[in-house]
């Protein structure tokens, strides 16, 4: 995908849930807002229960009635969690109730190690058994909506046979045990970010999604996606990458306001200096759209945004008329 930057907006089902507030009518208002306005996509997050939220599928059906134009996507979903074919049906039939406008995004997720493992131990899964049930899922998942599954013939299939899958993959590892990162901080490990199973997006994925790396990180990244997929004869895959957004006149103010967001959504796990930098866009209108540019310029399609607020209404206006419209 070349041309443009597009954007996606993640409504917060987390701060939905936690914060009375936003609430899910507060999430659903912010939705009919987007539908108006210049983002392309709304997307929605997964948890089981080490980050309490509410389902996105479920919610998704919802906006799906409330909207027109906008697609909807999740952002992601954790395949771990539900059985592919049940998957499957589920988001046929949120394309059919949006009409097509959906993108599937899957992901092996992240958390708290304990809390990550403690929601493997629930499906009957090791943490690391998540990028095995990643790729079966999206196998039989395409299986199912061709029409070529060995077992099951799925009669309910997206409005155009199949929809896009997007897959993310890449963390970055603060390197000290007290600071979180969003799969879970590695003790003794460097400071760096990992870019993750690349091969895996380039075989099986329409796009790739990921966070906290710097715009020079990105473009080897981008490099190597680009070269796995035509060595499979595959078309480039969307590349995406999100971030927490707060739009003010300081700087500083509005990386502590990311900082702030971050923490609550993390349920107060600390967030390193070098976290917040990598996975905010803050401070006044002229430095958000020129950090923008940073990732466009090597490669990325598509930028995320989480605002950074607990009532985001306002500053999506900001994030409207002065970042991105």
């Amino acid at each position: 995908m070349a041309g443009q930057t597009q954007y996606s907006l993640q409504l917060n089902n987390r701060f939905a849930f936690s914060v009375p507030e936003y609430g899910f009518k507060g999430m659903v208002r912010l939705a009919e807002m987007a539908d108006e306005s210049p983002f392309d996509i709304i997307a929605i997050g997964d948890s089981l229960f080490d980050s309490p939220r509410f389902e996105p599928i479920a919610t998704l059906g919802a906006l799906a009635a409330r909207t027109k134009r906008i697609k909807l996507a999740a952002a992601i979903i954790q395949p771990q969690f539900r059985n592919p074919i049940l998957l499957a049906l589920s988001w046929a039939t949120i394309d059919i109730a949006s009409e097509g406008r959906s993108i599937l995004a899957l992901g092996i997720g992240g958390g708290t190690p304990d809390g990550v493992g403690a929601e493997c131990r629930e499906v009957g899964i090791t943490r690391a058994d998540r990028g095995r049930v990643l790729e079966k899922t999206i196998e039989e998942i395409r299986a199912l909506w061709a029409g070529t599954h060995e077992r099951v013939v799925l009669p309910v299939r997206p409005v155009r046979g199949t929809a896009p899958i997007w897959i993310a993959s890449g963390i970055y590892q603060p390197g000290e045990s007290k600071f979180s990162a969003q799969s879970g901080n590695i003790q003794g490990e460097g400071a760096r970010w990992l870019p993750g199973a690349l091969e895996r997006v380039a075989r099986l994925g329409d796009g790739w999604i990921t966070l906290m790396a710097t715009a020079e990180e990105l473009r080897a990244a981008v490099h190597k996606l680009d070269e796995n997929t035509n060595r499979l004869g595959r078309k480039p895959v969307t590349k995406a990458v999100d971030f927490w957004i707060h739009v003010g006149d300081n700087r500083q103010e509005s990386l502590e306001r990311c900082r702030a967001a971050i923490t609550l959504y993390f349920n107060g796990a600390p967030i390193s200096d070098d976290t917040l930098e990598r996975w905010s866009i803050a401070g006044p209108p002229e430095l958000c759209r020129e950090r923008i540019a940073e990732f466009a310029a090597v490669g990325i399609d598509h930028i995320g945004l989480l605002i950074a607020d607990r009532e985001p209404f306002r500053q999506f206006d900001a994030i409207v008329n002065k970042v991105i419209g």
